[in-house]
């Protein structure tokens, strides 16, 4: 994998699937998000997480972030709706890191609401403060920030008492499981209430 990645263009590689995410009322696709998926022999079939994984490992994942961020702006344009993309705990606490996205937001001349950051648990517990300045910074300017597969981490509440965010993303461990488990039904209706009352979509 360090190997494929250290070659050529990531676009030969590499390319971004974007998966609808639809208002639960309406209907209607509000945003999208980006995924990163293999489309070179070499790695075909080789889970992304995995590649994410080892970039960071390997201090790749900014060259590959970079990318990501790039090719995802580029077809919000098209998709006319904003683009969700993850950032790892890596690319996140790098210090420069909400000067250069808007730096990249500029040159791709769009607005920063084109664009929305999911972040993990990883990302908060490193460095709170650090954390909190930068989520505050790209807020400020108009990025939504969200936190990705709530619910999972031991401090998951304190997190949203520590932080202002736009959204959280409930795990899969709980949604898959809706519609065959009344405790996991109350389970995500109760996460849903809870986040509401916070100001937070869900």
């Amino acid at each position: 994998i360090r190997r494929e990645l250290a070659k050529a263009d990531f676009s030969e590689r590499f390319a971004l699937y974007f998966q609808p995410i639809v208002n639960a009322r309406t209907g209607l696709i509000e945003k999208a998000e980006a995924l990163l998926r293999s489309q070179d022999h070499s790695i075909n079939g080789i889970a992304p997480s995995l590649v994410v994984s080892v970039a960071e490992d390997s201090g790749q994942i900014v060259a590959l972030t970079d990318w990501t961020i790039d090719t995802a702006l580029r077809a919000a344009q098209g998709l006319q709706v904003p683009v969700a993309i993850n950032l790892s705990p890596a690319y996140f606490r790098r210090a420069d890191f909400a000067d250069k996205l808007i730096d990249r937001l500029i040159e791709a001349r769009c607005p920063p609401s084109a664009l929305i950051v999911e972040v993990t648990e990883g990302v908060l517990i490193a460095d709170v403060k650090q954390a909190r300045e930068t989520i505050d910074h790209l807020r400020a300017i108009g990025i939504e920030v969200w936190l990705d597969d709530f619910g999972t981490g031991y401090s998951s509440l304190s997190y949203l008492q520590n932080f202002e965010l736009d959204g959280v993303k409930l795990d899969r461990s709980f949604i898959q499981e809706v519609g065959r488990s009344d405790k996991a039904a109350r389970i995500v209706r109760a996460m849903i209430d809870f986040s509401h009352s916070l100001g937070m979509k869900t």
